[in-house]
This record gives C-alpha cells, sequence and structure tokens, in this order.
C-alpha cells in the first residue's frame, strides 16, 4: 500500500476554492476588468477590517442577489482587496460594503450599514429619487451628531455601480478636449494636433494658459506599494 502525505485542510480548501466560481482574484487594475469567463472585482482600502461585494438584479433592490465575504488573507493584497467571479457580463449591478473603525475624530468612518460605490467604476444605475440622506455614515437624529453610527440600511434608496466591459481611457484626446472646451473662458486654447500626439505641451502657442501632459502610471504605482509592504511590513 503506498501511502500519500497528509495535506493541511486549508490547503485542500484553498485549491478547491481556485477552482470554483469564486476566487482570489487579482489586485490590479482597480475598479472592474474581464478576465476570462469572469470578472476581477478591485478596491482600495487601507483601514478596512471586512469587504463584502454585493451582486444586484435590479437597482431598487434592497437586498443583493448574491453577496461574497472577502477574505483578509486571500483576498487582499497590500492595501486592495480583490476577488474574481464566474459568469458575470456587462450590464451586472453591484456595490460594496466595507467595515472599520469608526472614529470621526481620526478620520474615520467606516459603517457596514451603508452600500458604497466602486470610485472606478464605469457608470451607475438611475434611481429617481436618490436619497442620499440615508446614505450619512451618522445619525443626525443622536445628540452625539455624526459621532453616533447610523444603524439604517440604505441599499434601496442608492444607485448601484454597472459593470461595462469598454475600457475607458481617461487620458484620451477626446476626453482632454472635451474638458478643455468647458474652459474656455480661462483662455484656454487647445492644439488639436498636439492633442492628438499626446505632447508634452497640447496648448496652442497663443493661449493664456499653458496645458500640459502628466505621465501617471497608477498601476505602477500601486504595485511598488505593494512590493514595499511585502517587504518591510505595514502596520494595520
Amino acid at each position: 500500500m503506498i501511502k500519500t502525505p497528509q495535506r493541511e485542510v486549508d490547503d485542500c480548501t484553498s485549491e478547491i476554492s481556485e477552482h470554483a466560481d469564486v476566487r482570489a482574484g487579482s489586485p490590479m487594475p482597480l475598479g472592474t476588468q474581464e478576465k476570462g469567463e469572469g470578472v476581477n472585482f478591485t478596491i482600495f482600502s487601507r483601514y478596512a477590517s471586512r469587504v463584502r461585494l454585493e451582486l444586484f438584479d435590479h437597482p431598487e433592490d434592497a437586498a443583493p442577489a448574491r453577496a461574497i465575504d472577502l477574505d483578509s488573507a486571500r483576498n487582499r493584497t497590500g492595501d486592495v482587496w480583490h476577488v474574481w467571479v464566474k459568469g458575470i457580463g456587462p450590464g451586472q449591478l453591484y456595490a460594496y460594503r466595507v467595515d472599520g473603525p469608526y472614529e470621526p475624530s481620526e478620520g474615520h468612518r467606516f459603517n457596514f450599514n451603508k452600500l458604497l460605490l466602486d470610485p472606478f467604476a464605469a457608470a451607475i444605475s438611475r434611481l429617481p429619487p436618490w436619497d442620499f440622506a440615508s446614505a450619512r455614515g451618522y445619525d443626525p437624529s443622536a445628540a452625539e451628531q455624526d459621532l453616533a453610527l447610523s444603524k439604517l440600511d440604505n441599499s434601496s434608496s442608492m444607485p448601484k455601480c454597472v459593470f461595462v466591459n469598454e475600457p475607458f481611457e481617461w487620458d484620451a484626446p477626446a476626453v482632454r478636449a472635451r474638458i478643455c472646451g468647458g474652459l474656455n473662458f480661462l483662455g484656454i486654447e487647445l492644439n488639436g494636433s498636439r492633442n492628438a500626439a499626446n505632447a508634452e505641451v497640447i496648448s496652442t502657442d497663443t493661449s493664456r494658459v499653458s496645458v500640459r501632459i502628466i505621465r501617471t502610471d497608477e498601476e505602477l504605482m500601486i504595485a511598488r506599494s505593494v512590493c514595499r509592504i511585502l517587504r518591510f511590513g505595514v502596520a494595520n
């Protein structure tokens, strides 16, 4: 009889889950991205202690059709929480719940009762009327005002993020032209050829305001932060 070495339960569970409909996912890029037969969801939060991804069928739904709690060990890299979910298609509605310290004096106002939008979402649903008052993290009727945690769930009155499988280039020439077009009152004149060529200076020589392109690489900065955290550690 051949004896096989025993394996830890956690190892087996991890291996099985990586072949399931929900996997650890990748920390980059931020927001949503279609990968294989599913979608990778990522959100940044340095001080969060708990993150939940909620998937909805309709914008007005108070309860999600599916809720996925992210594991702080498997679904977190540095300050980025991530998860890959199989079978997600364009038009899928989603949002997050994020828990952590509620310490207004320290700048922390985590409230798991509140539904949060993805800051990198390409679109959000329409839900008239939007009741943003219910989105307050504090209880305005309490004597302590913003020091009192609100226990009101606002999911039924909040819009939801919409997964759109159409990459949006924030630094595209058309986007820059549209933005600068609304700033004519400042004396901005855009040079179409320079803008299309992604030149360093895209304004005309006679423009009262010089418009320059500042090169950034967000994913590189996140990668550097993650490497630094993995190398030196970080206090949470």
